[in-house]
């Protein structure tokens, strides 16, 4: 946040990314990134939320994202899109294709 806060103190905008790790970063973290991203609009402009991406060969202990955890994760998406397009002005946050 602080290297986020360093950028935006210098006029540069930045688009970020979020990948959804089941077990680490989502859930209440996850909703909770989106809104500290959030009070850095206008230096943030856009979140875009991506599943973990995981091979056979992985070797941290994670695993993909279930059937439910992808439908909580788009809900949390299209809820906050409502939200900040009524606040902000644009949707902010976005669920990539491969949800």
């Amino acid at each position: 946040m602080a290297q986020l806060r360093w950028l935006g103190q210098r006029g540069i905008e930045c688009h970020t990314q979020l990948v959804v790790t089941p077990g680490l970063n989502d859930g209440p973290i996850f909703e909770q990134s989106i809104r500290d991203l959030a009070k850095l609009y206008p230096t943030i402009q856009s979140i875009s939320v991506a599943p973990v991406g995981l091979t056979r060969h992985h070797k941290y202990g994670h695993r993909p994202n279930t059937v439910a955890e992808c439908n909580a994760v788009l809900d949390t998406v299209e809820k906050g899109q409502a939200r900040f397009l009524q606040k902000l002005g644009v949707r902010f946050v976005h669920a990539t294709d491969e949800w």
